[in-house]
């Protein structure tokens, strides 16, 4: 609306063709994150954090997920939890997993299939 009442105002232009670029910048980002949707790439410019060396503990428990792709054994994903920094998320986590807390107030089941 400010470009169609003062054509000639140089502020206007350059806002607009900061927006313009930021647009075009927008763009790329979305089909680089979706237009590739399996690969590599990311949405945002953030570093990822750092990766930091876990040392297997075998006072900590361990669960699983069987995974399955149309009926078919797909394989398994082994997940220690650590007890040792977290022990009430662990004990929710862990029975999550295994069913054992039965159903919840709404009578749906309180675990994975």
């Amino acid at each position: 609306v400010a470009l169609e009442n003062d054509p000639n105002n140089s502020d206007v232009k350059k806002q607009m063709q900061v927006l313009r670029t930021k647009m075009q910048e927008a763009k790329k980002k979305e089909k680089a994150a979706f237009g590739g949707m399996f690969s590599k790439t990311s949405l945002y410019d953030e570093k990822a954090g750092p990766e930091l060396p876990v040392e297997p503990s075998g006072d900590n428990p361990k669960v699983f997920f069987d995974m399955s792709i149309g009926g078919e054994p797909a394989g398994r994903i082994v997940m220690q939890i650590f007890q040792d920094i977290c022990p009430k998320t662990v004990e929710n986590f862990r029975a999550l997993c295994t069913g054992e807390k039965g159903e919840g107030k709404s009578g749906k089941p309180l675990h994975y299939k």
